[in-house]
């Protein structure tokens, strides 16, 4: 390997060996301290971590273009090689340039903790319950930096009306234990994203649904599946020996227990209720209602 290094500073001028240092340097050193960070950690100093990782990114874009430019004079194995090395560095700078989203973290960008969410002021409720939910030590007080920030003038603020749309800003703990999501997780990006069951193309790409309408196709898969209807996954959906049979012969709480199973694979509903089980006309049907981790309540009927 030494051969192949110094044969590409020799061809193209570039002391790539430099770069292989301190990408191994960084890997070790500074890239905990990213991770430390996306994952909410206190107290950690990233220091000059997101400084190093701009430089070594700015150093494999000026390398990257060298490989084809001397490819006459790299043309032997250990070049190869030494190109094989690069690529894995590079896509390693890739990933951790994006860590935010592998990482499910709640924080967006590098240099702030805090995240605005929209919420709406219900009826009846005040700036210092909204306070208290964030989990203040003192709401009487804090609660005036919520509506400071709003613009709202305390003499039009009036809880028996509720009010409109406004927004809070809390500090990020974390990230989330969400693994179907790949994203920053922060609002309603938590609901994912989705290519559109109905396969079509949409600006030159797969169309695909977000957020509320990505997880009601999910709600929508899940009380369509039977099992045995996906071939990759033979033992998901309801069980279908219900078909055919007579109505007191139906296994309503297996049939639950089945349901409730396929809500536990996705980590974006965090409830499932039955709220009523009724026959109408020659169907059985199951009320039920699904509670995403947006404290959105989705209610439906499943007919058995």
């Amino acid at each position: 390997m030494r051969d192949a290094l110094e044969t590409f500073k020799k061809q193209t001028g570039y002391d790539i060996q430099s770069f292989f240092e301190s990408f191994a340097l960084f890997a070790n050193s500074y890239y905990p301290l990213i991770v430390a960070y996306y994952t909410g950690q206190d107290d950690i100093d990233i220091g000059d971590s997101f400084g190093r990782l701009d430089t070594l990114l700015k150093q494999s874009r000026e390398i990257e273009p060298l490989f084809t430019l001397k490819a006459t004079g790299l043309a032997r194995i250990d070049s190869w090689e030494l190109l094989d090395m690069f690529t894995e560095c590079q896509t390693k700078l890739w990933t951790i340039d994006n860590s935010s989203r592998w990482l499910r973290s709640a924080i967006i960008g590098r240099y702030g903790m805090n995240v605005a969410l929209q919420r709406v002021l219900k009826t009846r409720e005040t700036f210092e319950n909204v306070s208290l939910q964030l989990g203040s030590n003192n709401p009487q007080d804090d609660w005036v930096d919520i509506a400071r920030n709003n613009l709202v003038e305390e003499e039009d603020y009036d809880a028996n009306r509720g009010g409109g749309m406004f927004k809070i800003n809390i500090r990020t703990t974390g990230n989330f234990n969400i693994p179907n999501i790949v994203d920053n997780l922060d609002s309603e990006k938590i609901l994912g994203k989705d290519i559109d069951k109905n396969f079509r193309f949409e600006n030159d790409d797969l169309a695909t649904l977000e957020y509320e309408a990505a997880i009601g196709q999910a709600l929508d898969t899940i009380i369509n599946s039977l099992k045995g209807s996906i071939p990759e996954f033979p033992d998901y959906g309801l069980p279908n020996e219900a078909i055919g049979s007579s109505v007191n012969a139906i296994q309503y709480p297996s049939l639950f227990k089945h349901l409730v199973n396929m809500f536990q694979r996705d980590a974006r509903w965090i409830e499932v209720n039955l709220l009523d089980l009724y026959r109408k006309e020659d169907a059985i049907f199951m009320k039920i209602q699904a509670k995403t981790v947006t404290n959105n309540f989705l209610v439906t009927n499943i007919q058995i």
